[in-house]
């Protein structure tokens, strides 16, 4: 099956991810991709626990998550979660099969204009998100399985 979810949300994994998305997709695996928190051992490891009995959590760098999602068996149900866009679009041109990111939650922060309850953007984050909309990815937000989707392309227009 391999990724069954790429989603950005600033609060990586929380009970949303986890009951949410999980119940839903099944994921055997969650792959959050932070160059920062996988260089910090302790945060690492308090998110590395945070998995269940059936959902292993592994905290990467852009560039390990990059290399593993490649090679990483169509067999297994990957999750994928990222802060950011950003690490998104440096997986697909690492060669990361994406075709749709989930705008889960990027909440609101000084400087950010809000595109739904919980999506915020601001100049970079549409700038990235227009790169990924160039490549192909589609653009989804959707906070829960439950929520109807919006296209974030249109909404911002992108298109």
């Amino acid at each position: 099956m391999g990724i069954v979810l790429a989603r950005v949300d600033d609060r990586l994994v929380h009970g949303q991810v986890l009951v949410g998305w999980g119940s839903v997709l099944k994921p055997d695996e969650i792959v959050v991709c932070s160059d920062e928190i996988a260089s910090s051992d302790w945060e690492k490891e308090l998110l590395e626990a945070s998995g269940t009995d059936s959902i292993q959590v592994r905290v990467m760098t852009t560039a390990e998550a990059a290399a593993y999602l490649k090679e990483a068996s169509e067999k297994r149900r990957t999750m994928v979660l990222a802060e950011k866009p950003d690490c998104f679009l440096e997986l697909v041109k690492a060669g990361v099969a994406i075709d749709k990111v989930n705008l889960g939650g990027m909440h609101y922060e000084d400087g950010k204009r809000r595109v739904t309850d919980y999506l915020y953007v601001d100049d970079h984050d549409v700038q990235v998100l227009s790169e990924l909309h160039k490549l192909g990815v589609a653009l989804e937000a959707q906070d829960v399985p439950g929520s109807k989707p919006v296209d974030v392309a249109k909404t911002l227009g992108l298109e």
